[in-house]
Protein backbone atom coordinates (compact mmCIF):
# COMPACT_ATOMS: atom_id res chain seq x y z
CA UNK A 1 0.00 0.00 0.00
CA UNK A 2 2.95 2.48 0.53
CA UNK A 3 4.37 1.72 -2.50
CA UNK A 4 1.09 2.41 -4.47
CA UNK A 5 0.89 5.58 -2.77
CA UNK A 6 4.30 6.83 -2.41
CA UNK A 7 5.44 6.13 -5.76
CA UNK A 8 2.59 5.34 -8.33
CA UNK A 9 0.12 8.20 -7.02
CA UNK A 10 2.56 10.94 -9.09
CA UNK A 11 2.84 9.27 -12.13
CA UNK A 12 -1.28 8.54 -11.93
CA UNK A 13 -1.84 12.14 -11.23
CA UNK A 14 0.50 14.14 -12.86
CA UNK A 15 -1.15 17.31 -12.32
CA UNK A 16 1.80 19.47 -13.05
CA UNK A 17 1.61 18.53 -17.22
CA UNK A 18 -1.62 20.54 -17.45
CA UNK A 19 -2.64 24.72 -17.10
CA UNK A 20 -3.91 25.42 -13.77
CA UNK A 21 -7.16 27.17 -15.69
CA UNK A 22 -8.13 23.63 -16.95
CA UNK A 23 -10.25 21.52 -14.94
CA UNK A 24 -8.59 18.12 -15.82
CA UNK A 25 -5.79 19.99 -13.83
CA UNK A 26 -8.18 20.55 -10.75
CA UNK A 27 -9.84 17.12 -10.66
CA UNK A 28 -6.23 15.72 -11.06
CA UNK A 29 -4.51 17.66 -8.17
CA UNK A 30 -7.85 17.25 -5.81
CA UNK A 31 -7.08 13.50 -6.61
CA UNK A 32 -3.30 13.52 -5.73
CA UNK A 33 -3.81 15.00 -2.35
CA UNK A 34 -6.23 12.94 -1.32
CA UNK A 35 -3.85 9.72 -2.30
CA UNK A 36 -1.17 12.13 -0.43
CA UNK A 37 -3.45 12.30 2.78
CA UNK A 38 -4.13 8.69 2.63
CA UNK A 39 0.00 7.95 2.76
CA UNK A 40 0.31 9.96 5.44
CA UNK A 41 -2.89 8.47 7.38
CA UNK A 42 -1.35 5.06 6.46
CA UNK A 43 2.25 6.42 8.30
CA UNK A 44 0.64 7.35 11.75
CA UNK A 45 -1.10 4.80 11.60
CA UNK A 46 1.89 1.95 11.09
CA UNK A 47 4.14 4.39 13.45
CA UNK A 48 0.96 3.58 16.91
CA UNK A 49 1.25 0.28 15.81
CA UNK A 50 4.82 -0.32 16.18
CA UNK A 51 4.54 2.69 18.83
CA UNK A 52 2.58 0.25 21.40
CA UNK A 53 4.37 -1.80 23.78
CA UNK A 54 3.25 -5.49 23.22
CA UNK A 55 1.82 -7.74 26.19
CA UNK A 56 4.68 -9.48 27.99
CA UNK A 57 3.80 -13.04 29.03
CA UNK A 58 4.75 -13.30 33.02
CA UNK A 59 6.80 -16.23 33.76
CA UNK A 60 5.15 -18.01 36.81
CA UNK A 61 7.15 -19.32 40.00
CA UNK A 62 7.49 -22.42 39.90
CA UNK A 63 5.29 -23.70 43.19
CA UNK A 64 7.05 -25.72 45.85
CA UNK A 65 5.94 -29.23 46.54
CA UNK A 66 4.71 -30.07 50.00
CA UNK A 67 5.88 -33.70 51.12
Amino acid sequence: MLFYLGFITPIIYDFYNYDMEKSEFVQLFIKFTQNLALFGALLIFLGMKNSIPKRQVRKRAPKSKTN
